[in-house]
């Protein structure tokens, strides 16, 4: 049976699997290439965060899922908290089931704990586009934005 939790010093390891996955999907990839050390650096100190979020999802006490995201006071008006997600990946086997939305409830439920207004997600630019728009949809969220990427090196 799935579960979701925070993500511990000691999932690193394996988080930084699936992390290295999800890069390797992602349209920046060739951009900026995954760098494992830093990476698990910078995990590590979102852990220890309280603005931070790091969850892992388990199966059979296999992490097949990861996400992060963190919480700020928006830019245009500071005394308003959001919070957003900084990445979201579920090994393929993983999905379809219900871990995708135990994910949600418990980002959202942290987001909501901590005194957010508004959660965004982001759907990378890829061929899983329209089926991460429909499960945004699904859930409640509604386009916001696009973003653009240009190489600059």
């Amino acid at each position: 049976m799935p579960s979701v939790r925070a993500a511990t010093i000691e999932d690193i390891p394996a988080y930084m699997d699936l992390a290295a996955a999800f890069v390797a999907t992602t349209p920046i990839s060739h951009l900026v290439p995954f760098d494992r050390e830093s990476t698990a650096a910078f995990v590590a100190a979102a852990i220890e965060n309280p603005d931070m979020l790091m969850l892992v999802a388990e199966d059979d006490g296999e992490i097949t899922g990861i996400t992060g995201a963190l919480i700020y006071p928006m830019y245009f008006n500071p005394a308003k908290l959001v919070a957003q997600e900084l990445w979201w990946y579920l090994a393929p086997e993983a999905r379809g089931g219900p871990t995708s939305k135990m994910m949600f409830q418990n980002i959202e439920k942290w987001a909501k704990d901590k005194g957010a207004e508004a959660m965004f997600m982001i759907a990378l630019a890829d061929a899983r586009v329209d089926t991460m728009a429909k499960v945004y949809k699904r859930n409640g969220y509604t386009p916001a934005e696009r973003t653009y990427v240009k190489g600059l090196i």
